[in-house]
């Protein structure tokens, strides 16, 4: 507006074409051309004005705006200062209200969170444990269930059957006697089966009791060996067979006490000793093992 005030005196006392004295005809074009720069001379002046004034406005509302952003700055500035001084406020207050400085409570925080964290800790290792004796179960019963599949069968053969030789096939029509009397007595007697099958010249004993399969392949290799086969020599070889056995389990206890220098014991713990020699476990003797 000032620049505009200063321009206008200037346009005021610029000549006006209609107040110069009139030319002839040969100055009439001179002066329309005069005229012509002098106005848009004045439209120039004008969009300069505008343009200045604009300039002007903008400026003044910069200055606005910078002038409330230093408020701003001035009055944050003074906020954060007060909450620095209510900040400590506080801290002196909770410290007189509790008894504990600022270093204290700050040592008391973390040893209450160390104490929580062990205790978290604690229960999610317990959980892993626990997880973990889950899965071995689980997977060990998996392996024992697939390893009884494969080899039960065959360990249980090995270890409950006997294999005994025959001289010949028709000694299995003797064992089996007329109306199987032979077969059905030594079975009584003895508490073991007898399979007869296809098997060429062989008889196999089956019995979970060592002691009674052993008895059982004594009585019926003599009895082949003697070739008469009845339920009284059956019988009476049975007998024979198992004073021998009882015999047997005796020194076999006493030498496995001697072995593992062990003196004074019960007969019936020599006995009992004695009867191991007759039973294995995971393929090993029980009274070899009991000795080491």
């Amino acid at each position: 507006m000032e620049i505009r005030a200063l321009l206008q005196p200037w346009r005021r006392l610029a000549p006006d074409a209609d107040d110069s004295p009139r030319a002839d005809g040969d100055d009439a074009a001179p002066s329309d051309e005069l005229r012509a720069r002098r106005e848009e001379i004045a439209r120039m002046e004008e969009r300069a004005l505008r343009e200045v004034e604009s300039l002007e406005v903008q400026r003044a509302d910069l200055e606005r705006r910078q002038q409330a952003l230093g408020d701003r700055e001035r009055n944050v500035d003074q906020q954060g200062e007060e909450l620095k001084r209510a900040k400590r406020v506080q801290r002196r207050e909770l410290e007189r209200i509790s008894g504990l400085s600022s270093t204290q409570a700050r040592q008391l925080l973390i040893a209450d969170v160390e104490q929580e964290a062990r205790h978290q800790a604690a229960l999610r290792l317990q959980e892993i444990e626990q997880e973990t004796k889950r899965e071995a179960e689980r997977r060990a019963r998996n392996i024992l269930s697939v390893a009884m599949q494969r080899l039960a069968a065959s360990h249980a053969s090995d270890n409950t059957t006997r294999l005994v030789e025959l001289p010949g096939d028709e000694m299995k029509g003797r064992i089996i006697g007329r109306d199987g009397r032979n077969i059905r007595a030594l079975e009584k007697l003895t508490g073991v089966d007898v399979i007869i099958d296809e098997t060429p010249s062989a008889v196999v004993l089956s019995s979970f009791d060592g002691v009674r399969r052993e008895i059982a392949r004594i009585t019926l290799e003599r009895l082949i060996a003697d070739g008469r086969i009845n339920p009284a020599l059956i019988e009476e070889t049975y007998r024979q067979a198992s004073r021998e056995i009882d015999e047997r389990i005796v020194e076999e206890g006493e030498r496995g006490a001697l072995e593992a220098r062990v003196h004074g014991l019960d007969p019936e713990l020599i006995q009992l000793l004695g009867r191991l020699r007759f039973r294995t476990s995971y393929g090993q003797n029980v009274l070899d093992h009991l000795v080491e």
